[in-house]
């Protein structure tokens, strides 16, 4: 087993989840000022989700306008971004306008982020998946490609979680919660086990000890401020630095590159890891984000990942498909398949997943790709590969029974 880097464990983010239609928001800002000045570790960013238009649609100028209030007080109020800014929950008919409205808007404010139902319990919304590649499509020439970082579709991905794009609020009522940057602790306790078991055992120690440093100050403000906390999600994000790669994590528990064969049993025990801990919101599993990785990032460059390779890996708990560069001339029909495969996998497992794509202009599958963000290694282009779904109707639901028993 090899060496690890020095644990830096941060909060990635403390988001305060409201309806920022109605709600007292500098109060809202109050609690994440208070987070961010009080928290014993780092605090990377603060950030507000609001309650999805879902259901609330109206003219395009209103949503626009709400959109450059929304994002005016993100910056008056000092929060890094504001999310949820889209269609939550399973949308209807009427609502799909929004999504044809949302590349204009998101390209005008960068610190907004947004996202859209297409799974929902059983249900997959086929003409949902349709419009979200158009979106992708078009954000696709904004900042050079970045302007799909604001997007991505979701599937069965409930409110208050701390991540975006996933993160949207409730109606029912206002909370916080947490996400860590922690992949340097997994790093820690991998690369001083002899055995799994030893391995589970130090990272389940190091996530509670983590979690028990700031679970403290996080219901002092709760109790400050007056809005209830929801937990943290110890899914472990990564960082560029040293010791901040889940797959080289992975890696030390083996001989093999991520990637390779073992990749997704090994996946199946650091998400059933990380369960253990006691995860509370969000995602509570595995996270394989390919730019944002430098490890998975290089075995993408290398071809030892592909993309059915990361659906497989999201099938033992994780977030679908994060941040993939694709080739620039990637088709909707393809980018809705890609989701559509993503859908699939959440409403046969029953598991919340996203999905964020990103065609990158110009580029094709194999090309050098090293976007202008300081949060993303270099990497390779992602083939997509040939096909699609191509079946017309707006819905489908899973779960139909023979007439003469279960299937």
């Amino acid at each position: 087993m090899g060496e690890g880097g020095a644990a830096r464990m941060r909060i990635r983010s403390v988001t305060a989840h409201a309806d920022l239609r109605s709600c007292d928001r500098d109060a809202v800002a109050d609690l994440l000022a208070d987070a961010r000045r009080t928290m014993p570790v780092e605090v990377q960013t603060v950030r507000a989700s609001t309650v999805p238009l879902t259901g609330a649609c109206t003219e395009r100028a209103d949503i626009a306008a709400y959109a450059a209030d929304l994002a005016a007080w993100c910056e008056g109020a000092g929060l890094d971004y504001v999310g949820g800014f889209g269609l939550g929950t399973l949308p209807g008919t009427r609502d799909l306008a929004v999504l044809s409205w949302l590349p204009d808007i998101l390209a005008e404010h960068p610190r907004l982020f947004s996202n859209c139902q297409i799974a929902w319990g059983d249900t997959v919304h086929l003409g949902a998946a349709a419009r979200a590649a158009q979106v992708i499509r078009r954000l696709a020439t904004v900042r050079e490609g970045l302007g799909n970082l604001q997007f991505a579709a979701l599937c069965n991905c409930g409110p208050y979680n701390p991540f975006y794009p996933a993160s949207y609020a409730s109606p029912e009522r206002a909370a916080f919660t947490l996400s860590l940057e922690a992949a340097d602790l997994a790093h820690r306790a991998f690369s001083r086990a002899q055995t799994l078991d030893e391995a589970r055992e130090s990272l389940v120690a190091l996530l509670r000890d983590a979690y028990c440093s700031i679970l403290s100050c996080a219901l002092a403000l709760e109790e400050v401020h007056g809005m209830a906390f929801y937990g943290a999600d110890l899914t472990l994000a990564p960082s560029l630095e040293e010791g901040g790669s889940i797959a080289r994590a992975l890696e030390c528990l083996g001989n093999g590159s991520f990637g390779e064969s073992g990749t997704l049993f090994l996946s199946a025990f650091l998400a059933d890891t990380i369960k253990s801990a006691g995860a509370e919101a969000g995602f509570c599993g595995l996270m394989y984000p390919v730019l944002e990785d430098a490890g998975i990032a290089e075995s993408a460059a290398a071809g030892r990942l592909s993309l059915s390779g990361l659906l497989s890996y999201s099938a033992v708990c994780g977030t679908g498909l994060d941040c993939v560069p694709l080739p620039g001339d990637t088709t909707e029909q393809t980018l809705a398949s890609l989701m559509l495969d993503v859908a699939g996998l959440s409403v046969r497992l029953g598991k919340p997943l996203t999905a964020r794509l990103m065609p990158i202009p110009g580029a094709h599958a194999g090309d050098a790709v090293a976007l202008p963000f300081s949060y993303f290694a270099p990497s390779r282009v992602m083939d997509p590969g040939a096909g699609g779904v191509s079946c017309v109707g707006e819905t489908y639901t899973f779960g139909h029974r023979r007439a003469d028993g279960p299937r």
